[in-house]
C-alpha cells in the first residue's frame, strides 16, 4: 500500500500540472484575443462609421471566441471545485481498498511510474475471454491493456485491442473525463466494462464470435509471460484537439487537460 501512496500522489501531482497548464493557456488564450479585439475596435472607430465595414463581422467574430473562452474558464472553475471535493473524501489509503475489493480486479501492482491491475477471469455470454492487465502511466497518459491468458493470433488480447493497443473510440471522453479528475477508480472500472461490453464488430479487429472461436481453440501455452509493455498508446492528445476537452488553440504535450461533462465537446 505504501507504493500505492507514493504512486497516488504523483497520479494528483500530474492531474494538478494538467489542469493549471489549462487554466494558463486559457488565460494567456483570452488576453491574445482582448488585444487583438481592442485592435479591430481602433481601426473601426478609424474608419467611416456610416457605413458597414469588415471590422464589424470580425469584431463580432472575436467577441464570440471571448464569451466561448470566459466559458470555458468559468466551466474549468466548476471543475476544480468538484475535484477538490472529492480529493477531501477519498486518500489514497480509501482508493486502493476500493480497487482491491473490486469483484473483478485480482492484483494491484506498482511499478515506478506504472499503475498495474490484474484482472480475474472474464466471461462474456458464458465465454471466459481471459484475465487482463492493465498498465497505466499518468506522466504520459499511456495505457496498455495485455490479456495474461492468450493473444489471439499473436496480436489480438481482445477483439477489440491489438498488441496492447485499445481502439477505444466513443470510450476516450469517459475515460478522458475520469483521468483527469481524480477518478482512478472508475477509469479502471469502466475499461473492465469496455472489455465486457464491446461486443459488436464496429471498431473492432475482429468480431467477437470470430475472436472467440479462436480464443477457445488455443493450444496448450506454456507458463512464460510475454511482457510487451513498451507496446502502448495514447489515450489522450493534446487540448488542441476539436474532438474533447479545453481547446485553447494553444499546443502543449501529450499531457493535456480533458474534460467532458455535457456529452459534447467542450
Amino acid at each position: 500500500m505504501d507504493k500505492f501512496r507514493i504512486w497516488y500522489q504523483l497520479y494528483i501531482d500530474v492531474c494538478n500540472q494538467k489542469y493549471n497548464s489549462c487554466l494558463d493557456g486559457l488565460q494567456t488564450n483570452i488576453g491574445t484575443e482582448k488585444n487583438s479585439l481592442e485592435k479591430l475596435i481602433d481601426f473601426r472607430m478609424n474608419s467611416d462609421m456610416s457605413r458597414k465595414s469588415e471590422f464589424d463581422d470580425k469584431i463580432k467574430q472575436k467577441n464570440d471566441q471571448i464569451i466561448e473562452i470566459e466559458e470555458k474558464i468559468e466551466k474549468l472553475s466548476s471543475v476544480r471545485e468538484e475535484m477538490d471535493t472529492r480529493l477531501s473524501k477519498l486518500n489514497s489509503d480509501k482508493v486502493y481498498k476500493k480497487l482491491r475489493n473490486h469483484p473483478k480486479i485480482e492484483k494491484i501492482e506498482i511499478n515506478n511510474n506504472e499503475l498495474n491491475v490484474i484482472t480475474k477471469k472474464l466471461k462474456l455470454k458464458g465465454h471466459n475471454i481471459g484475465h487482463f492487465k492493465f498498465t497505466f502511466d499518468p506522466t504520459n497518459n499511456r495505457l496498455f491493456i495485455r490479456n495474461l491468458e492468450y493473444v489471439v493470433e499473436g496480436a489480438l488480447d481482445h477483439w477489440h485491442v491489438k498488441n496492447g493497443d485499445p481502439c477505444l473510440a466513443d470510450w476516450k471522453p469517459v475515460l478522458w473525463r475520469y483521468i483527469d479528475t481524480f477518478q482512478i477508480f472508475f477509469f479502471i472500472d469502466t475499461l473492465i466494462h469496455y472489455l465486457l461490453l464491446a461486443q459488436g464488430t464496429h471498431h473492432a479487429y475482429k468480431s467477437f464470435d470470430e475472436w472467440i472461436k479462436l480464443f477457445e481453440t488455443k493450444p496448450e501455452i506454456k507458463k512464460t509471460e510475454n511482457d510487451r509493455s513498451s507496446n502502448t498508446i495514447v489515450i489522450q492528445e493534446d487540448y488542441t484537439t476539436t474532438t474533447a476537452g479545453w481547446h485553447t488553440g494553444t499546443t502543449v504535450a501529450t499531457t493535456g487537460y480533458y474534460y467532458w461533462g455535457t456529452g459534447t465537446a467542450a
